[in-house]
């Protein structure tokens, strides 16, 4: 993700940090914590897991910084995490990709496909596309901890997922 978004980058943008790569909200919370003491005008955030930028969202609200106007990238799309940008008004200009679970899907594919005799390839790329975060992102027909592009019902979420 971070060697793609550095092929892309425009000329005009700059990095000013980097913090460590572990996908909890704490370690969001801490990293975005340090981020924002030595720059707290930052106009934007990748990060890999949604559900852990909840916890940059709360660094934003602990150091009084507001949130509009950042620009935010996410590599899935959590449900948590959509809730939350709704709860908080939406004044962030977010994006993510789709969670449909795909390492997990390609390793089994690979596994069942190399137990039958094929040949599996060495690399797969899968053709993913940020979508903007908007009001309707956030899903009430899931669990907490459901998938909200996920190919499974809301119902059987709810069963994989009980509150």
């Amino acid at each position: 993700q971070e060697e793609c978004m550095l092929e892309t980058l425009p000329d005009n943008i700059e990095i000013v940090a980097r913090q460590g790569n572990a996908w909890s909200r704490e370690s969001y919370l801490a990293a975005t914590s340090a981020i924002l003491a030595e720059h707290p005008d930052i106009d934007g955030i990748l990060g890999s897991y949604g559900d852990a930028f909840v916890g940059a969202m709360r660094a934003f609200e602990a150091a009084g910084i507001s949130m509009e106007g950042l620009v935010t990238m996410h590599q899935g799309d959590d449900n948590p995490f959509l809730c939350a940008w709704k709860e908080a008004g939406g004044v962030m200009r977010s994006f993510t990709g789709v969670s449909l679970l795909m390492e997990g899907r390609t390793g089994l594919t690979a596994a069942m496909m190399f137990m039958q005799g094929y040949d599996v390839p060495p690399e797969i790329i899968f053709g993913v596309q940020l979508k903007p975060v908007t009001m309707e992102s956030c899903r009430t027909d899931i669990p907490p901890d459901g998938s909200s592009s996920s190919l499974v019902s809301g119902e059987l979420q709810s069963r994989m997922f009980p509150g």
